[in-house]
């Protein structure tokens, strides 16, 4: 059951709006601002469901709040908002905006309420499509930090275009539950991202990896950056009208939260650390954030430092220095890019995983990216971005694409280029800025498969087997994991 609390300053016909919907006088009504002292509940049935209503006391500017009663009245429709789905903001056509109304409504935004705009007594004004026209432009310039709100005019006492109210409450309330599937909302954010770049600061610029919505009421989006510090709030009001634009989120608010790349990770990590009675995050564990998550290690040492603790940098550097001859290595095609060994059946898996990541793109969608990948002489592991389980069919379809290029027997070509070259020829690559200057790329027959890999590989899919998903599971928030076996 749904509840919506009418808010707005004394005498604005809160309880009058209540009783026409009620279409009977259940709430004492009168000229005297200030009658409704408390917050009362009322129940209804429109189109056979249940709601409730709940009249609040007028809200006063705090200076004038001089008697004790009215402090209680406050804080009960403080409460009353807080356990509301969607607020009716009423205001009174005879008097028109002022500044009270913008304090009021910014208490529901604050709570994330879906909001209502009324124009109560409406039938006082004359010249009605003159003065709707004109009361637009003021909600439009007053509610500017609420520009989402839907607006609604209406007589509460000659109950003229009450029918108007429950359908713009119903669709708010809708709004404010709606899921968005990842690959939308990351095609979303990918195309502003294109269209309108954000501008760099001191050098450093913004780069967006992956979103994803983590709530509802209101919609909440995650967005995982490379530093949040870089996010500029024009750009965040840019990002949020996007989002609109494609996506109907009418009379709720939403709420984007950027995160640093690896910020869950970072957390756990230093979780057990505490957990260990120590205070010095270990080398391996900054530079693992670094080379899994992207996480800087600035970051790590300045988010280490807010929680009182120290980071072995010594250490991460010997580890980054590792790395870096790793990456040496890679270029001369000796990266092993996930085999915990270098027998000719990892080969095979090795080889096994970009055909299940070009498969993916085809059954689950194109927005499907490789997130890590685990291979022994026994299985593989193929962690990928997908917001959902996978239905049988979806496996099923998978494992079917595979098993097609496999038995056509697709060649594998290797060719080395500079990174730069690598990219515009449309190769996918995790973590692009780790590897070096030039770099190897497989593409597996007519660009069935194309990506940046230290290999090896077969020569030809022929050599696989037979390939058999046995297990898919969730890895992490927005990430799922697929284990296959490769079959003679």
């Amino acid at each position: 059951m749904q509840t919506v609390c009418l808010v707005g300053k004394p005498n604005v016909g809160k309880s009058s709006l209540v009783n026409a919907l009620l279409n009977e006088e259940r709430v004492i009504v009168s000229n005297v601002a200030g009658t409704t002292r408390d917050a009362i509940d009322t129940k209804f049935t429109y189109n056979k469901e249940e709601y409730t209503l709940i009249d609040t006391a007028g809200l006063r500017k705090k200076g004038k709040i001089f008697e004790a009663v009215e402090k209680y009245s406050l804080l009960r429709s403080m409460k009353a908002i807080d356990r509301s789905d969607v607020c009716l903001l009423v205001l009174d056509a005879t008097t028109g905006i002022v500044e009270h109304d913008k304090h009021i409504a910014g208490y529901a935004l604050e709570a994330g309420k879906p909001v209502v705009i009324v124009v109560n007594k409406w039938d006082t004004i004359d010249e009605k499509d003159e003065s709707m026209k004109e009361w637009k432009k003021d909600i439009k310039y007053n509610f500017q930090f609420m520009d989402y709100a839907k607006v609604v005019f209406l007589s509460a006492q000659t109950k003229k275009r009450i029918h108007t109210l429950m359908p713009e409450v119903l669709a708010s309330y809708e709004n404010s539950i709606k899921q968005v599937k990842t690959s939308i909302i990351n095609d979303v954010i990918r195309n502003a991202f294109i269209e309108t770049p954000p501008a760099s600061f001191k050098g450093k610029k913004l780069k967006v990896y992956f979103a994803h919505q983590s709530g509802t009421k209101p919609p909440r989006f995650d967005i995982e950056v490379n530093s949040k510090g870089l996010v500029h709030f024009s750009y965040y009001r840019y990002l949020e009208n996007k989002i609109r634009e494609n996506i109907d989120f009418s009379g709720t608010p939403i709420v984007i939260q950027f995160k640093n790349k690896g910020e869950k990770e970072f957390e756990k990590e230093v979780g057990q650390v505490k957990a260990q009675g120590e205070n010095i995050v270990p080398g391996k564990v900054v530079f693992r954030l670094y080379d899994t998550y992207g996480f800087p290690i600035e970051l790590t040492v300045e988010l280490a430092h807010e929680k009182g603790l120290n980071v072995d940098e010594e250490g991460f550097k010997e580890k980054f220095k590792a790395h870096q001859e790793l990456s040496r290595t890679a270029s001369a095609g000796q990266f092993k890019g996930g085999l915990s060994g270098n027998n000719e059946i990892e080969t095979k898996y090795h080889t096994a995983t970009h055909l299940l990541n070009a498969a993916l793109k085809q059954v689950v969608g194109p927005d499907v990216h490789q997130k890590g990948s685990n291979i022994t002489d026994e299985r593989m592991r193929f962690d990928f971005s997908c917001d959902h389980k996978l239905s049988d069919e979806e496996k099923q379809k998978t494992e079917d694409l595979v098993n097609s290029w496999i038995q056509e027997g697709l060649d594998v070509r290797v060719e080395e280029m500079s990174k730069e070259d690598a990219i515009k020829s449309g190769a996918e690559c995790m973590f692009i800025e780790k590897y070096p200057d030039i770099v190897t790329v497989y593409t597996i027959g007519d660009n069935v498969s194309k990506e940046l890999c230290g290999g090896p590989h077969v020569k030809n899919t022929s050599e696989l087997g037979h390939f058999k998903i046995t297990k898919e599971e969730a890895s992490s928030a927005g990430v799922r994991r697929i284990k296959a076996i490769l079959e003679k």
